[in-house]
């Protein structure tokens, strides 16, 4: 029983299809991480950004009209915020390397008494800021993750493109280099 094809042809296209099969599923396994830590980075700065933005707003609003001033600032940067004496403890505690990480960016840019909690029913990250010695807990929206089963399409195109050009240049290949053996086999004939 043979396993590999008899013809030169048949050889170049399983050799080419092997190396491309291989060179898109590692670019795209590449691709998946770092746009995975690429989105996280850009996610994590511009909240970074939004809080402390938020945090100097927050440091303006006391008196009577602070009730207005935090749904104001609520609406305005689509988030949710709550005076730690109203509510003082929010969510759990979020768990794993990435959060630790952005915990840390937190505390270093906030302050140490910067706070995350995580509420899962929510879908939302709880920050505890102090701002004129007043903490509160500013909640955030987490995005919704992309589905881990989405297969990026404009690869798979790209990969169809790439082993059709491979196919014709094998073919190629293949009746330049067998020619040689043609013509010695017309020969003999």
């Amino acid at each position: 029983m043979r396993v590999l094809p008899r013809s030169l042809f048949g050889r170049l296209v399983l050799l080419l299809v092997a190396a491309v099969a291989l060179a898109v599923l590692t670019s795209i396994l590449m691709f998946r991480m770092e746009r995975s830590t690429l989105l996280n980075r850009q996610l994590s700065e511009t909240r970074l950004v939004q809080l402390q933005a938020i945090r100097a707003a927050l440091a303006g609003a006391d008196g009577p009209q602070r009730r207005g001033t935090l749904d104001r600032l609520s609406a305005d940067y689509g988030v949710r915020i709550i005076a730690e004496s109203e509510r003082p403890m929010r969510g759990q505690p979020p768990g794993g390397p990435l959060m630790q990480e952005l915990a840390e960016r937190l505390r270093e840019r906030l302050g140490p008494e910067t706070e995350i909690r995580f509420a899962p029913r929510a879908q939302m990250l709880f920050v505890r800021v102090v701002a004129a010695n007043v903490p509160y807990w500013i909640g955030i929206p987490v995005p919704p993750r992309p589905p881990a089963d989405e297969f990026p399409t404009r690869a798979l195109v790209w990969t169809l493109v790439v082993l059709a050009f491979l196919l014709i240049a094998a073919y190629g290949f293949a009746r330049y280099l067998a020619r040689p053996l043609r013509d010695l086999n017309a020969t003999v004939e």
